[in-house]
């Protein structure tokens, strides 16, 4: 068995490898493509540990050790980057990777060192473990919540089935408590045959997980550059006509045009692409393209939410309706959701926005001395 289960993760350490090697080399000035050949680098030095052939060699362990427990949060910062644009890191989820990947690195050499005792299996194996699971969970729940509003055909094809098998990969490692080089339990017969049937059974799926990657990432290869895309460079090209637009397109362009700029269907809460697309009678599909490819939004909330921000300022400038209602007339469920919004499109809240446009000075934040 252990034979066998060295055999298979070799071959999806090659799946591994190749699909980072392709990814260097074609997108490499791609930050979304150096992080997934960064995972596949994570996921190889896992797989490596299965193979227990470094094992009694307390260096490479550590090393290895170090990849694996890095894979979710690796993860999770591939997922943060893909699935939501024009967002930052969340710094909940960088403080918990600052302090889990220490704590896991430290306790392993101190382990390796002879060192034993409850607080430390807490610091170095129990904490890591939840964190890493933590990280895992709210991946897969990053790659399934935006997925409606999604625009981008490419990622929409692949964000479920990417984030969901590299999800569950990891919660299984986590939850077999997978050996990093620690014996948290005495070895028997029992537990040891257990653990060559776990390594082998994620050695299975890891090589499934890797061919599922290539197939995937070969099937979209024509729109990879979109799909790696930064989203930053999108966003700056938002609302700007693309070049050229058939008849049929522009047909739909001009029904959409008068369902928001006439009708106002933007300032519906909770609109949603499929209730628009019946609205103006257009499939689904094509809305969803001609809204990225045409207009260059990558989701339906981002384009919803220029039009309610453009009309916003409008009345910020030219009315005296208190904000609050302002935010609720165009749109926006909550005034946290429309003063962040507004804030990322204009750079200023939508207070001072308003004396600005009056020609008074917003008045200067407050100093200590």
């Amino acid at each position: 068995m252990p034979l066998l289960t060295s055999a298979l993760s070799f071959l999806a350490i090659s799946q591994l490898l190749f699909l980072g090697i392709v990814l260097l080399v074609q997108y490499r000035q791609q930050v979304l493509a150096q992080l997934i050949v960064l995972f596949s680098l994570c996921m190889s030095g896992y797989l490596l540990l299965v193979t227990t052939l470094f094992d009694g060699n307390v260096f490479a362990v550590q090393v290895l050790s170090l990849l694996a427990v890095s894979t979710p949060a690796v993860l999770w910062v591939l997922a943060m980057l893909l699935f939501v644009d024009n967002s930052r890191l969340a710094r909940p989820g960088l403080l918990l990777i600052a302090v889990y990947i220490p704590a896991h690195v430290v306790g392993n050499l101190l382990v390796a060192l002879g060192h034993d005792s409850s607080l430390l299996t807490v610091t170095s194996f129990l904490f890591p473990q939840l964190a890493m699971l933590s990280l895992s969970v709210h991946a897969i729940y990053l790659g399934i919540a935006g997925r409606d509003n999604d625009l981008i055909e490419e990622r929409r094809i692949v964000r479920v089935p990417f984030v969901i098998s590299m999800g569950i990969y990891v919660a299984v490692v986590l939850v077999s408590s997978v050996d990093t080089g620690q014996n948290i339990a005495a070895q028997t017969p029992t537990t040891e045959a257990f653990v060559q049937y776990r390594r082998l059974f994620l050695a299975t799926y890891a090589l499934g997980v890797a061919l599922t990657l290539n197939m995937a990432f070969f099937g979209l290869k024509p729109g990879a550059a979109a799909l790696l895309s930064n989203a930053s460079e999108a966003g700056r090209r938002q609302g700007r006509l693309a070049k050229p637009v058939s008849k049929q397109d522009l047909k739909l362009l001009q029904r959409l045009k008068k369902a928001m700029e006439e009708d106002r269907l933007f300032m519906q809460e909770g609109l949603t692409i499929t209730a628009l697309a019946r609205i103006i009678s257009a499939p689904e599909y094509k809305l969803r393209r001609l809204i990225n490819k045409q207009l260059k939004f990558r989701n339906f909330n981002q384009y919803i939410n220029s039009h309610r921000i453009r009309e916003a300022g409008r009345l910020l400038a030219e009315t005296e309706e208190p904000i609050a209602n302002i935010a609720l007339a165009t749109g926006f469920s909550a005034l946290s959701s429309f003063n962040q919004v507004f804030k990322e499109t204009h750079g200023v809240p939508p207070r001072d926005y308003r004396l600005m446009h009056r020609g008074l000075q917003a008045p200067a934040p407050a100093t200590s001395r």
